[in-house]
């Protein structure tokens, strides 16, 4: 008996059935994260009414009153362009200086990003109640959150970063161009936010032609590849040229400089420097036992090192690590490692809201959960391995975990050598702690879905033979 085939009719509509309800169920998670998210980010900015500074906002601002009063003058010696930027657009909105709606505007781009990353969470997975959960525990992170408030633009660059991680995962599962030039101008935008993310595509870049030549489409992706890769390193090369002409200074910022200074400090190197450096660590050595291993206190001392944006600091730094790069790369991996969990308090001092009842107790499961950073080292190993690896399934979810662990890896690396405080280090890692955390908990779940039983039934077939 032939058995009839069913009715095009028929078909069409199970399959909207079927289509319908599951976009129905994406839909209906994602308002409910944007529910909670948002009720959560209401709470703690209603907890904290009063507008953040740090120690970074008037450089910002300082910017942001140039740029209002010249235009044109976008290229700057400290703060790069994008955040300033942003204030701007927010005072053309909502009223020049009002700080408060700044704060606001970072506080809706932290909700639009936890919504990224439920979206990246559904494009791995496919699990709509694993992906609300990643996002439930990012979208009520007030460790983020106090980053996130204050002037500074670390809750800017996050957003960045995370639309740039879902376009590029976006890209690399349809192969659509329009998503990989969407990535890359969202990279741009973040590269002139903060500097330290200039050499990632230098890491990323065989990474992707890597993938393209597995998937056999290298002959159509590698002109888009080269040519992203011109335009970000031409325009950097462009602001490097107006800086270093109207400015003096040929870099990003002056402070890598800085920065650079304080390593050599941080690791106690500034007696190895070469023979042209002798006297001057000489005189770092007064300075440091008298004053601290601060280089905003030490450059106070040393007018020489601190002319002309402290380049000769820099080039000070810059000579005793090339000198010793093995030594300062051994001394990195204890402040690579430290700099996952060590934790400071960034919430305001001496003030406790109405709501603090209900934020108190997302602060304690936000601090626990905030050592499972710590894990990162083992998760970035196995799907680095797994990268390379060809004979393996799930090659999509594979190549999509890797290339996050790699700018996951990146974000951390960079901040460990440019940086020189650990309180730093936990700001800086604001840019990239969801991504981190979206990281180790897919991994512990693949884990625990996929690891486990087979090891289970491995153990029970042991028991069974004789």
């Amino acid at each position: 008996m032939v058995k009839s085939e069913p009715l095009p009719l028929f078909r069409s509509l199970t399959h909207y059935i079927v289509y319908d309800w599951r976009t129905r169920k994406y839909l209906f998670f994602g308002i409910l994260l944007l529910f909670v998210t948002t009720t959560s980010t209401l709470l703690y900015y209603l907890n904290y009414p009063q507008v953040e500074l740090n120690s970074d906002t008037p450089a910002y601002l300082h910017v942001v009153n140039r740029i209002q009063t010249h235009p044109y003058l976008l290229v700057d010696v400290w703060r790069l362009p994008i955040y300033p930027l942003f204030i701007v657009c927010v005072y053309a909105i909502a009223g020049q200086h009002n700080l408060a709606a700044v704060s606001v505007a970072q506080g809706v781009l932290f909700v639009l990003m936890v919504l990224e990353i439920y979206g990246i969470a559904l494009l791995l997975l496919k699990r709509v109640w694993v992906a609300w959960f990643i996002g439930l525990l990012i979208g009520t992170n007030l460790i983020l959150l106090s980053f996130v408030k204050p002037i500074m633009s670390e809750g800017l660059a996050m957003w960045l970063l995370t639309t740039f991680v879902l376009a590029l995962l976006y890209f690399l599962r349809t192969s659509k161009v329009k998503y990989f030039w969407l990535a890359i101008l969202c990279f741009l935008l973040l590269l002139f936010t903060r500097p330290e993310w200039q050499y990632l595509p230098l890491l990323l870049s065989p990474c992707l032609f890597f993938v393209a030549v597995q998937q056999g489409k290298w002959r159509r992706l590698l002109p888009h590849f080269i040519t992203a890769f011109v335009l970000i390193y031409t325009l950097l090369g462009v602001y490097i040229g107006v800086n270093t002409f109207v400015n003096g200074y040929s870099g990003p910022t002056a402070i890598e400089n800085f920065n650079w200074f304080g390593k050599i400090l941080q690791y106690h190197m500034w007696n190895e420097v070469s023979p042209r450096y002798v006297e001057v660590s000489h005189q770092i050595d007064r300075v440091v036992a008298h004053v601290d291993t601060d280089p905003y206190h030490v450059l106070r001392y040393l007018p020489t090192l601190a002319e002309n944006y402290n380049k000769e600091a820099g080039n000070l730094a810059r000579d005793t690590i090339l000198h010793h790069p093995i030594e300062f790369l051994l001394k990195s991996v204890p402040a690579f490692l430290g700099s996952l969990t060590t934790y400071y308090n960034n919430y305001p001092i001496g003030t406790v809201g109405r709501y603090e009842w209900a934020l108190g107790w997302l602060k304690s499961i936000q601090r626990l959960l905030y050592n499972v950073n710590g894990l990162f080292p083992l998760c970035a190993l196995v799907w680095g391995i797994l990268f390379f690896w060809r004979k393996t399934e799930q090659r999509q979810l594979i190549t999509a975990m890797g290339l996050l662990a790699l700018i996951v890896f990146y974000g951390i690396a960079i901040t460990t050598l440019g940086g020189y405080r650990f309180d730093d280090y936990m700001r800086i890692h604001t840019v990239f702690s969801p991504l981190l955390l979206l990281l180790i908990l897919i991994s512990l779940f693949l884990f625990f879905q996929t690891v486990v039983p087979r090891l289970w039934r491995m153990r029970k077939k042991v028991d069974r033979q004789p």
